[in-house]
């Protein structure tokens, strides 16, 4: 990690602002957030918070959460960080508003289904057929992948029109110690922005919290993922998005979140092999994607299959709609 990165932690151009999303930093606290200066380029910015997030993420896996009981979901402040780790049923407990989906219209719980997740060459796809191995395809634009009818993609769909989503809440409280994997999600203005700083600032008009680097680095991705979800759903034939998160997926997999990061090696393998357990074996590098991206779109797709099959479920808040009507919901 650049010496630069490290300099300040813990300020309004850091990954968790001081008055928001993480908990409070100390001597033994994991180093996940750095300032970067303002007049870096943005894919610098970038770059730089990816190094430091990663570096965080590895070094959380040492860091003991403190004993706590579990919080019902009627209590969720914006985006508070969970104070434990979740038992290994969390993810089925009434507690967090888990919600069992409908299988898709049209399917039979064998057709094919997509996973997507973000890559350094835009965007990696894993479609899963009913027979044969998995097809991976590695795109710049979500138009160049050959999606399915069924496709889960490792982006927030759904963005509000201010306030904090209720969804994004409730994976962090399912995820404990990985709650960092899940983004603050502010409402669409900010997204808006033409750059950081004045993102920031509207962030913390619009919620009084500010805006981490790392999410406003997706912006992009989110603008092409909902701009590609509405017009997709009117396609011949349609294709219709639903947001996962991976580490959800992972967490129902293994029956529990997982507590190795997917940046170190035993985490990545950790994966690998609950994935190959369910049938998804891949193939070992893919240009224009890390590894743990192609295992991240796998998951998705994995997902999605349970999506298709009616057997998925989601966290959501009924009652928290997007700005254009749509039900905001992360299923794994």
């Amino acid at each position: 990690m650049p010496e630069s990165a490290q300099a300040k932690m813990m300020d309004e151009g850091s990954l968790l602002s001081r008055s928001g999303s993480g908990p409070a930093q100390s001597a033994t606290t994991p180093a996940s957030a750095a300032v970067l200066p303002a007049d870096v380029a943005d894919d610098r910015l970038t770059e730089l918070a990816s190094e430091v997030w990663a570096a965080g993420d590895r070094a959380a896996a040492a860091w003991p959460w403190p004993g706590a009981a579990l919080i019902p979901v009627a209590w969720h402040p914006a985006m508070a960080a969970p104070s434990a780790a979740p038992s290994a049923s969390l993810l089925d407990s009434e507690l967090m508003s888990v919600k069992t989906v409908q299988m898709a219209d049209g399917c039979n719980g064998l057709t094919a289904v997509s996973g997507v997740d973000g890559s350094s060459a835009g965007w990696i796809a894993v479609r899963l057929e009913p027979l044969g191995s998995p097809v991976v395809t590695v795109a710049a634009t979500l138009d160049g992948l050959p999606l399915s009818a069924v496709t889960g993609i490792d982006m927030p769909l759904g963005l509000l029109a201010a306030g904090w989503r209720d969804a994004d809440q409730l994976a962090r409280q399912a995820l404990g110690r990985r709650w960092m994997t899940v983004f603050a999600i502010p409402p669409r203005p900010v997204w808006e922005c033409a750059g950081y700083a004045e993102a920031n600032r509207a962030c913390r008009d619009l919620t009084g919290k500010g805006l981490s680097v790392q999410a406003w680095g997706l912006r992009h991705k989110i603008a092409e993922a909902d701009a590609y979800r509405r017009r997709a759903r009117a396609a011949t034939p349609p294709v219709r998005l639903h947001e996962v998160h991976p580490e959800l997926a992972f967490a129902a997999m293994a029956g529990a979140p997982l507590p190795e990061s997917k940046h170190t090696r035993p985490g990545l393998t950790r994966r690998r092999d609950l994935l190959a357990a369910e049938g998804i074996v891949l193939p070992a590098r893919v240009t224009g994607a890390a590894e743990d991206d192609l295992l991240d779109a796998a998951a998705v797709a994995w997902s999605a299959r349970r999506i298709a099959a009616g057997h998925a479920k989601s966290f959501v808040n009924p009652a928290q709609r997007s700005d254009d009507d749509i039900e905001i919901a992360i299923f794994f």
